[in-house]
């Protein structure tokens, strides 16, 4: 969008951190019934992040194994993008 702004930040990132970055594809996901996977009278994705492991691998996994339990096979209209990155310490270091 040509009159868009951006702004750039910084942050450091400790092992347990992790950064979500999703398309609208992702909360205008649909049911059977039509509801919308994220919505105002529809947290989900927030609810579901409280529930996911604590890895960057683990909360991608169970957002998407939660949007498909909650599509039930209804047809997208949307792509669906998710991208999940963080720090993470490697087995056997504390």
């Amino acid at each position: 969008m040509p009159d868009a702004e951006y702004r750039q930040v910084s942050l450091e990132l400790d092992p347990g951190d992790a950064v979500l970055i999703y398309s609208d594809g992702v909360t205008d996901a649909l049911n059977p019934r039509r509801e919308r996977y994220g919505s105002a009278q529809n947290s989900r994705l927030r609810g579901r992040l409280r529930l996911t492991g604590d890895s960057p691998k683990a909360i991608g996994h169970g957002i998407i194994q939660d949007l498909q339990a909650f599509s039930a096979g209804h047809a997208q209209f949307d792509d669906i993008t998710l991208i999940c990155f963080g720090p993470v310490t490697p087995a056997g270091c504390p």
